[in-house]
């Protein structure tokens, strides 16, 4: 091999094994970060989705007390988007509950497995606006906690 050959060899092989892996590695951290951050942005939505359906659940038993105690009057419209919302937020809190700390954090899930499990007033036994209240009172509390822990897992103030 000419000495000329030999020098250009000797002067490419080095920058180009640097350029390979330099790419390598710029592409595994890319990747890296892109699912860390698919990751996060599944993580924000399923908290959303939990506080926004712990939201509605506890806005249905406070109208339910306000009709019974207060008297106050709802639309048949204002009731039925109210028990959609409600029967859609249940749906959604069961499903987070069944699904667990998959995507949220153990916390968040002891908190959501801990409202499911917690002791009900009996309709049979206490008057209807005390087991909305209850009930409402319940679903604050979770509402108030999970929100702490969603801005903790996620890194916002």
């Amino acid at each position: 091999m000419p000495e000329w050959l030999q020098s250009a060899v000797v002067a490419l092989v080095p920058s180009l094994v640097v350029a390979v892996v330099t790419a390598y590695l710029t592409v595994r951290l890319s990747l890296r970060r892109f699912h860390s951050e698919r990751w996060w942005e599944r993580k924000a939505e399923t908290y959303s989705r939990v506080v926004e359906s712990l939201y509605h659940v506890k806005a249905y038993g406070d109208a339910m007390v306000r009709e019974d105690l207060e008297g106050v009057q709802y639309t048949p419209e204002h009731k039925k988007r109210l028990r959609e919302e409600y029967s859609a937020g249940h749906r959604e809190l069961s499903k987070a509950t069944s699904i667990g700390a998959y995507i949220i954090c153990d916390d968040a899930a002891k908190v959501l497995d801990e409202l499911r499990k917690r002791p009900r007033l009996d309709w049979d036994e206490n008057p209807p606006w005390e087991v909305f209240e209850d009930d409402a009172r319940a679903y604050g509390e979770a509402l108030t906690k999970m929100r702490e822990i969603a801005k903790k897992d996620l890194g916002v103030s």
